[in-house]
């Protein structure tokens, strides 16, 4: 003690801390930095640095407005500066006054003190009122200003005779701690903010570095109350909505009632999407820099720290080794805390661009959407892709983006270090990075082409799966689920054969990846020994291996990182290329129509009002007549009526034609129209005529169109012939998006369209949800609910394609009366413009005026016919001279006959009479949608928390196969763990003798490499090509499966977006994301417990800091799965209403656009994107918070492990520790890669859970069969085609009323049954039961003498019948393959030669059309045939089925013009009525079942009448017959 006190070092005096060091010399036990440097480094640089960035953020916040209140903190904020500059200044006096601690910079250090708490003061201010955040440049100096006046301090007490300073420098770090924990607090936002903040927004960089802002987030997940989409908490603005200027996809900037359009438009800035990007979110982008700057610079901070701690290990004992040590593991803990806190920093900047982009794209897409062509199908179909597949596939290909700039400087870094240890042998190392580097960017070209190829295939599976989910009723009812099944396999087999080239390119790049990252260490190190070392003297040692070990593990993770972002970002690429095809590509409406003076409420008026010279110019021009006063006060309207009727003109076409594509033929030719309001139009013809066309003309909904098509208003009230609606209620589809409701406009309306009786007996009245496109609803209903929305709208002109055909006549007679009648609302309380197309021709009485279409597309004048509909009764009211008409009356009469030609003339006009049904299955819609949302919300929340969804994948894949992997796998980690130690070893031999054994350990090391790679090659390609396909096949097949065999309940109960996401969404999780994750987690996590092993080998007391990490790991999955799981499903259920909206928005854009409801769509899908990307981005931060909190756990091993090895010191043991803190690098890299790899894992699982529960909870109807006998077994032959019924009585759920009840019936063969009703009768009821849609509570029904209920497949007892329902049923493909939907391909004897096809469809006037249009081979798209002739399409198809000796007509011609339905009538009879098939109709008109044998009158579900036709006619007592003399007298007084 005596010899150390006098061998005790001289006091710090000023003269030894006057140099610049950095460390002090000669004084003290030399383990401190010079006050010179402390005070020009350690504080001048950073207080420099801090006050430029705080005068740029000053110059930022002037500009703001004062959004924050909390006056209390301000002040005491504001009272800390001060006493802070007040500490400055006496500091600075201090100092002046006893100059016992002057350095060359001290006055200038204290003066920038002074200065820079004033500027930070400000700063202070400014942040505290305009930001509603904490300052992030304040916080961070002050928490590092705090730590350096600290270290300051401390010097200055070793200074003698220095007390005075040292105390007043020891009050700073204390107030800067204050201020520090002041700005660190939350503030209060002021009352004028108008918005509640959202806590990423509040986060401070503290916060936001470490993530504690989600620790609500975190600790919600674990209560008992699962997580819900409303119980999320808001992100940040700019994260949930697009970043474009606001501008219109409308023509105009205002509506047409003055409100202004704020739509997030289309238009790509610069037109690019990259420059697009750059220009709105470059600053998001940019965040990430600094942190990433700062990962790298820890990261390389690792090899020095082995370095230094293994010679540390090696150097003898003095009186500064513990302190050494001591720091060696301070500065451990500051690397590797660093290194998880500026990933963790950076990753969240990452996301939250991701974030932001994904917005603008996902908006960008549907906004573009609200554009495109209607007869485009092709760029409709690929938007739901573009906004699936290619949108998630940036969103995975940009989440390492930053790696393609950073990898490169790492790489330079890496190099430059390992040369300075190992010379030119870094040149192996290097040159085998540069050729596998290169190969990758041969082929990473390919890779973006290869992806497009494949991302269409899913685009055509995921087309063919949405047309026949939208057939899927049609579909049932004619057994065609197994076709149509074996078409959608047959697409998917297409998409993987595409994916398949896309995955080997992938493959190769992961190749390539891994060979250097193997095979550097072993090039290196041989190359040194045999070489570089004997040249210049120099062993390699022991620790000179574990600094190039760490080095090149950098330099491999980075190799890999550089080639997987680049991959990555080529295919992002390549999605973004095809999102900028579909906005730039010439795929939308090109509206060619003129707006003529006036608008819709205020018409051309002056000149025009002298008009009369157009009517001999002009022999189409339509004016309204005069019209006798009705006896009634009607001011407004009458007004209204009077300013319409001073305008010459609201709609006109000159020489106009139209077509559906520009190389095709006119269907509309040289059309020639004038009109004004308020005048009714009807618009009649043959089939295929042109009358859809003409009305899609004047919407600007046609593709090609030429001369002159003028308007007053671009708002028109349109109903479509095939009804659009949306998936809610009846009252939200009528309403629409009309702004303020009207409830006695809308009341007015549903008596008008006859809808107040059916909403009456509604469960929930007008809020009963419609199900998917009204499917809860019969086909009247759907008409009339699209009917009253037009009507509602009350625009200026109404466009109407065949509203009223299909409703029954004594519907169809009060709907027209109501509207088109003396008191009709489009007569007195709302008069306008009607342009109406009907295929009744009857319908015409009640318009002012009738054009009609020649087949070729002319438009001829037709008002001389409204004499042939003179009745007394109306003559009152519709003046039928039509003087100056052209064309000969003789040939027009001609032509008017054959359009209204009946069969037979007893029947021309009698319809049988169909009541108003509730529901096409006569059910209360909203309970069956109620039950369907609770098994929804069920699945919703299955979250996987059971390992049922990885046994579901690995068992789809093989668990024999998935174990031979496995086995693989472990064979490689184990080569690559060996191999880490045999380098140790060889290196501890070089220290003895470097030329002993130096062959042995090169062919070992050499074979280890080789092992690495041929098993790590073997498993990743068996598990990629065999396990991966062969379970995603499997996940396809099970979900088709279930979706075709569910209960039709559940089907028209669930959206339609949402069954889609299944097929889209999910299979492409499994498809990309899945196998790469669970191929990267596995091997890492076996990594990650290989670099355990390493590291007791190397320290075995470090065996004891494992437990702890164990432990650590344990509560850390405890506390982030819960969450992680529920936000996945969350993530994955919030695109389904992305994709619903995006559905219905494509299948109504001719309504939507009519109407002017573009921005009302464009908020709704704003709202939506929204709210998709509050789990997406929460998501993406639980796995960052995931991500730091092992990277703290893995700094904690860390310093673990030094600071064992520092207690434990052994000179001897310092290559095992030296191998122990580089498997604890190791480990940490593994770790990393672990959870990145298994959080995305755990989404992709996500998708297989959802799989895995909808497959098992869904019901099917495959289930209700109770003896479960095939058809095959069960049935032999064709069959006679005896229908039997036995005491039926059905339900379609337990909670609902019986709607068959004790139905017994016998058909015998070759029988014909009719069936007619009242409302809710149970005629489509019957029909379900007989097709297996409708489950029996009790009885049998025998086919054949089966009792069908005993069939496993219900498919075998449709197949057994010939049924057309009344929806055409047509899908994808050609018109052969649509001609032939029901015969398999095997099945060669029933199949059609191509000559049976063109004579079918000859002999229903379609061959012409269809051969123009490319023949057979034509693709079935929506613009191919009319409605009308898609009806005879079905019937062409009916009549080339060989088998089959029953057939059900499902009212198949309800919606056919006269004409059509004549031929449909002709084709029932040549092909079906020679009485060897039995018939069992629901028939629409008289003239379909007169002729029958049997009819069955149906009320309340049971059968009160049956017998003859006629003889039921006569019978004047019968329902029957009371039924035809309503009709009768109906038709007489019309």
């Amino acid at each position: 003690m005596t010899q150390l006190r006098q061998e005790s070092p001289p006091p710090c005096s000023i003269v030894f801390q006057d140099a610049w060091g950095p460390q002090i010399d000669g004084c003290g036990d030399n383990f401190d930095l010079t006050l010179l440097y402390q005070e020009v480094v350690l504080f001048i640089g950073p207080l420099t640095a801090a006050i430029v960035l705080a005068v740029i953020r000053d110059w930022q916040l002037m500009g703001r407005r004062v959004v924050i209140g909390s006056p209390v903190l301000h002040l005491l904020k504001q009272g800390g500066f001060m006493l802070l500059i007040a500490s400055h200044a006496a500091l600075l006096a201090v100092q002046i006054t006893l100059r016992t601690s002057l350095t060359r910079a001290t006055i200038s250090a204290s003066a920038l003190g002074i200065s820079g708490a004033a500027i930070l003061q400000l700063t202070s201010h400014l942040e505290h009122r305009r930001s509603v955040r904490a300052s992030s440049v304040l916080i961070l100096y002050l928490s590092y200003a705090t730590v350096a006046e600290a270290l300051r301090a401390r010097t200055l007490w070793s200074i003698p005779n220095n007390t005075a300073v040292s105390a007043t420098q020891s009050v700073v770090p204390v107030v800067k701690a204050i201020i520090l924990g002041l700005e660190l607090c939350r503030k209060q936002v002021g009352p004028g903010y108008g918005r509640r903040l959202t806590p990423d927004e509040q986060a401070s960089i503290v916060s936001r570095m470490l993530i504690w802002w989600m620790l609500p987030v975190l600790r919600s997940g674990q209560q008992k109350t699962p997580l819900a989409p409303e119980s999320l908490p808001d992100i940040e603005h700019t994260l949930t909505k697009a970043s474009d200027a606001k501008c219109s996809c409308c023509d105009d900037k205002k509506d047409s009632r003055g409100r202004r359009e704020e739509l997030i438009d289309d238009v790509l800035i610069g037109s690019s999407i990259f420059g697009h990007i750059w220009a709105t979110r470059r600053w998001l982008v940019l965040s990430a820099i600094p942190p990433r700057l700062a990962y790298t610079g820890f990261l390389f901070a690792q090899p020095f720290l082995i370095h230094k701690a293994t010679n540390w290990l090696a150097a003898p004992l003095d009186t500064n080794t513990y302190r050494s040590g001591a720091g060696l593991v301070a500065a451990y803990a500051i690397v590797y805390i660093g290194l998880g806190v500026s990933q963790a920093l950076y990753r969240q900047y990452t996301a939250r661009s991701i974030t932001a982009v994904r917005a603008d794209l996902v908006t960008k897409i549907q906004s573009h959407s609200l554009k495109l062509n209607a007869s485009s199908s092709a760029a409709q179909d690929s938007a739901s892709t573009l906004m699936s597949a290619d949108v998630e596939r940036f969103a995975t290909g940009t989440r390492n983006m930053h790696e393609a700039w950073a990898s490169p400087i790492e790489l330079g870094i890496g190099l430059f270090i390992l040369r300075a240890q190992i010379g030119l042998a870094t040149a192996a190392a290097a040159g085998l990075t540069v050729v596998f580097v290169a190969l990758t960017g041969l082929i990473a070209g390919s890779a973006g082409k290869r992806q497009n190829e494949w991302l269409k295939g899913m685009e055509e599976r995921i087309t063919g799966t949405t047309q026949a989910l939208k057939a899927i009723r049609g579909i049932r009812m004619t057994g065609a689920s197994s076709v149509v099944r074996r078409d959608i396999l047959a697409l998917r087999r297409a998409e993987v054969r595409r994916m398949r080239r896309f995955r080997q390119v992938m493959m190769i790049v992961l190749w390539s990846m891994f060979i250097p990252v193997i095979m550097g260490p072993v090039l290196a190190f041989t190359v040194y020994n045999v070489y570089v070392g004997p040249a210049t003297g120099v062993v390699l040692t022991p620790a000179m291996v574990f600094q190039a070990l760490t080095i090149l593990g950098i330099f491999g993770n980075s190799i890999a990182l550089l080639l997987e972002s680049s991959v990555n970002i080529v295919t992002a690429g390549a999605s973004l290329m095809r999102i900028q095809a579909f906005l730039l590509g010439a795929n939308t409406r090109q509206d060619k129509r003129s707006l003529l003076p006036g608008s819709n409420s205020r018409l051309a008026t002056g000149e025009d009002d002298d008009n009369d010279d157009t009517d001999d110019d002009d022999p189409l021009l339509l004016r309204p007549r005069e019209k006798r006063q009705h006896n009634r006060d009607v001011s407004d309207p009458a007004s209204l009526r009077r300013k319409l009727s001073s305008n010459p003109s609201m709609l006109r076409l000159t020489r106009a034609c139209a077509g559906w594509s520009t190389d095709g033929p006119m269907v509309v030719s040289n059309a020639n129209l004038s009109a004004s309001g308020p005048t009714i139009v009807a618009v009649v013809g043959p089939t295929g005529s042109g009358k859809t066309t003409l009305l899609r003309m004047l919407l600007g909904e046609t593709e090609h169109s030429e001369g002159i098509i003028g308007i007053t208003s671009r708002r028109i009230a349109y109903c479509s012939q095939t009804p659009w609606l949306t998936h809610a209620s009846v009252r939200e589809n009528i309403v629409g998006s009309e702004g303020a409701f009207d409830h006695d406009w809308y009341n007015a309306v549903l008596r008008a369209t006859a809808l107040a009786r059916d909403v009456g007996m509604m469960a929930a009245g007008d809020a009963t949800r419609v199900g998917n496109s009204g499917s809860s609803l019969s086909g009247g209903q759907k008409k009339r609910i699209a009917l009253a929305r037009a009507v509602y709208c009350r625009a200026p002109i109404f466009i109407l394609d065949d509203p009223f055909n299909g409703l029954d006549g004594r519907t169809e007679t009060a709907v027209l009366d109501a509207l088109f009648g003396p008191q009709g609302l489009l007569r007195t309380r709302h008069p306008a413009l009607v342009v109406w197309a009907t295929s009744a021709v009857k319908q015409a009485k009640f318009a002012d005026r009738v054009i009609s279409l020649t087949d070729s597309g002319d438009v001829r004048k037709r008002d001389s016919l409204l004499a042939s509909f003179r009745q007394p009764a109306n003559s009152s009211w519709l003046d039928i001279e039509s003087p100056g008409e052209s064309g000969d009356s003789g040939r027009e009469s001609q032509e008017w006959a054959t359009l209204t030609a009946t069969k037979s003339p007893r029947l021309s006009a009698i319809e049988l009479f169909e009541g108003i049904v509730v529901g096409q299955h006569d059910q209360p819609s909203s309970t069956v949608a109620s039950e369907a949302a609770i098994r929804e919300d069920g699945e919703a929340q299955a979250s996987g928390k059971d390992p049922a969804a990885y046994r579901y994948y690995i068992g789809g894949g093989g668990r024999r196969k998935f174990l031979v992997f496995l086995v693989v796998i472990s064979l490689f980690i184990g080569a690559s763990m060996v191999a880490q130690v045999w380098a140790v070893r060889w290196a501890q031999n070089n220290v003895v003798d470097p030329t002993r054994f130096q062959g042995l350990y090169i062919g070992v090391y050499f074979a280890l490499g080789g092992l690495q790679l041929v098993s790590w090659s073997a498993a990743g390609l068996f598990f990629i090509f065999v396990i991966a396909e062969k379970a995603a096949d499997r996940c396809h097949a099970a979900l088709l499966d279930t979706v075709l065999s569910t209960p039709m309940s559940f089907l028209d109960a669930t959206a339609t977006g949402k069954t889609i996401n299944r097929f889209s969404q999910d299979l492409q999780l499994i498809d990309t994301e899945l196998p790469y994750n669970l191929l990267g987690a596995v091997t890492q996590a076996l990594g990650a417990i290989g670099q355990c092993a390493i590291i007791v080998y190397g320290a075995p007391w470090s065996g004891l800091a494992i437990p702890l990490v164990a432990v650590a790991v344990y509560w850390l999955q405890r506390a982030y799965l819960p969450t992680s799981r529920q936000l996945r499903v969350l993530e994955i259920e919030a695109k389904a209403p992305l994709f619903s909206q995006l559905l219905e928005t494509l299948a109504g854009l001719p309504t939507i656009r009519a109407m002017r409801w573009q921005a009302v769509y464009a908020r709704k899908n704003r709202a939506a994107v929204a709210a998709s990307q509050k789990p997406f981005f929460l998501l993406f931060c639980a796995q960052n918070w995931l991500n730091l909190v092992l990277d703290l756990i893995t700094a904690g091993l860390a310093v673990a492990i030094m600071a064992i090895g520092v207690a434990t010191r052994s000179s001897s043991a310092g290559s095992t520790l030296g191998l122990a803190l580089f498997g604890a690098s190791s480990f940490g890299a593994s770790a990393k890669n672990v959870i990145q790899h298994w959080t995305q894992l755990e989404i992709s699982m996500g998708a297989i859970e959802r799989v895995r529960a909808f497959t098992a909870e869904t019901d099917s109807e495959k289930n209700d069969g109770g003896g479960g006998q095939s058809g095959c077994n069960a049935f032999s032959g064709q069959g006679q085609g005896t229908i039997t019924f036995v005491g039926v009585s059905a339900r379609y759920t337990p909670s609902l009323p019986l709607v068959l009840r004790d139905i017994s019936l016998d058909i015998q063969p070759g029988q014909r049954y009719a069936i007619c009703g009242r409302t809710g009768s149970g005629k489509s009821s019957l029909l379900s039961a007989l097709l297996r849609l409708l489950p029996l509570e009790k009885g049998r029904i025998l086919v054949d003498g089966v009792d069908i209920c005993t069939l496993a497949d219900p498919d075998a007892v449709r197949s057994r019948f010939i049924t057309l329902p009344q929806d055409p049923v047509l899908i994808g493909g050609t018109v052969r393959h649509n001609l032939q939907l029901y015969l398999s391909h095997d099945d060669k004897e029933k199949q059609s030669s191509d000559e049976e096809l063109s004579a079918a469809l000859e002999t229903f006037g379609l061959w012409d059309v269809i051969q123009r249009k490319g023949g057979l081979d034509a693709d079935m798209t929506e613009d191919l045939l009319s409605h009308g002739q898609r009806q005879l399409f079905c019937f062409a198809r009916a009549t080339l089925l060989r088998g089959g000796n029953t057939v059900l007509l499902d009212e198949p011609t309800s919606q056919a013009d006269r004409a059509t339905e004549k031929i449909m009538e002709a084709a029932v009879r040549d092909r079906f009525g020679d009485g060897s098939r039995t018939i069992l109709c629901i028939a629409h008109r008289l003239s379909t079942i007169l002729e029958f044998d049997t009819v069955l009158v149906m009320d309340g579900g049971a059968i009160v009448e049956r017998g003859s036709p006629r003889a039921l006619i006569r019978n004047r007592s019968s329902l029957f017959a009371g039924l035809m003399r309503s009709q009768v007298q109906q038709e007489k007084r019309h």
